[in-house]
């Protein structure tokens, strides 16, 4: 790192910097992260943020015939411990049932997402803080449930 710092280096072409949304929250929910990770140029899975039974047809229709469902609430960053991410939906009465399921849980939930099923990837955590003592710290690595062993 100390060397590459006394390099000289040419500045690169400024990158559009995606503004953060405003939360309440410590934590952005899904389809925020999604959206932010996108507005940087970074792939991530299709999906659609739904707020009704009707969206949650529609998105079914269009992302199926295998999604995954899951809450999309920001006070709730992990969901899977709750019982609040359901694998491998082929139906649209499954989306919908899963879909009311989650909001009677969670009834201030931002909505339900509904991701096109991605076989054969991994799911990726990314964090980013600023630590008080060290500075800005960033998280990379297995999604899941294993990022909160290791905090």
């Amino acid at each position: 790192h100390a060397e590459l710092m006394r390099k000289k280096h040419r500045p690169s072409a400024a990158a559009a910097v995606p503004k953060l949304p405003r939360t309440k929250s410590k934590f952005l929910d899904e389809a925020q992260s999604f959206d932010l990770l996108a507005a940087a140029g970074l792939a991530v899975v299709e999906h659609r943020l739904c707020r009704s039974e009707e969206e949650a047809r529609a998105a079914f229709a269009a992302l199926g015939p295998k999604v995954v469902v899951k809450a999309c609430s920001a006070s709730v960053p992990h969901k899977t411990e709750l019982g609040l991410v359901r694998l491998g939906l082929r139906s649209e009465a499954e989306v919908v049932q899963t879909y009311n399921d989650f909001k009677s849980k969670i009834p201030a939930a931002d909505g339900v997402l509904v991701a096109r099923h991605a076989p054969g990837l991994r799911d990726l955590a990314l964090g980013a803080r600023i630590d008080p003592s060290f500075g800005p710290v960033v998280l990379i690595g297995a999604g899941v449930i294993l990022p909160e062993d290791l905090q």
